[in-house]
């Protein structure tokens, strides 16, 4: 598992990003398990708050991002616009400019 990688990343594989204070918000949320090793719980936020905070920022690496969690889980769209609406400015103006990203997404994977 990679630690904390500030290259690009491999979907499939598992990693840990250490998230300081800046423009990253993700919101208040009850956190997803995502496995169970022995006494080991691993837990991520969910999908829809991960996908608002990566348009936060909006970078080329965030939209490719965004594309990919839509197309695998299908976000719910009303419950993304949600969790912007909860973070602060300027990160929710910013967000909610970049919701554009998501909508482009999930069109395209309507139409294949």
């Amino acid at each position: 598992m990679s630690f904390d990688p500030k290259t690009t990343l491999a979907p499939e594989k598992p990693y840990v990003q250490l998230v300081e204070a800046g423009p990253v918000q993700v919101g208040t949320f009850e956190p997803v398990l995502m496995e169970r090793l022995g006494r080991l719980e691993l837990y991520r936020p969910p999908i829809e708050h991960l996908i608002a905070s990566k348009l936060v920022r909006g970078d080329a690496r965030d939209v490719e991002d965004v594309i990919f969690l839509a197309g695998k889980y299908r976000p719910d769209m009303t419950t993304v616009r949600n969790v912007m609406e909860t973070f602060s400015n300027p990160g929710r103006r910013q967000a909610l400019e970049n919701l554009v990203f998501l909508e482009i997404a999930q069109s395209d994977d309507v139409d294949t």
